[in-house]
């Protein structure tokens, strides 16, 4: 029989465990730290589907632009004037849904970031004063 005390595998790898530096910390209570917690996962993205819709139309909008400049004489009227609606138009909309997406992303996260921001501000005055 063999002998039983053998380990059956062997590591033949050496790792060095290197200290962390020493530098200073903050002890935060748990509330606080839920409190923080709780915070950070509520923060979003803001929405971008008007900013999307807004680019798209202005694009839209340029394309009907360089099309109603370029036009050949002796097309009909009509196509002049269905090409000058579709610049107007596209180009009013994708300004509005620019505007529409400035007025909704705003204060979307910024409000958010302030208040995490403003929490840590506190604690830290907290432990440096």
């Amino acid at each position: 029989m063999k002998n039983r005390n053998k380990p059956s595998f062997r590591i033949a790898q050496s790792v060095d465990v290197v200290r962390p530096s020493k530098e200073n910390a903050f002890l935060i209570s748990v509330s606080d730290w839920n409190f923080l917690k709780e915070k950070i996962s509520r923060l979003t993205t803001p929405p971008t589907l008007y900013n999307s819709i807004g680019a798209g139309l202005l694009g839209v909008s340029a394309s009907a632009l360089v099309a109603s400049l370029t036009f050949q004489e002796g097309t009909s009227p009509a196509t002049h004037i269905i090409s000058w609606a579709v610049f107007s138009v596209s180009l009013i909309c994708g300004i509005l849904c620019l505007y529409f997406h400035h007025c909704n992303t705003k204060d979307f996260s910024v409000v958010h970031k302030q208040s995490i921001l403003d929490e840590l501000t506190r604690i830290e005055k907290k432990f440096l004063q």
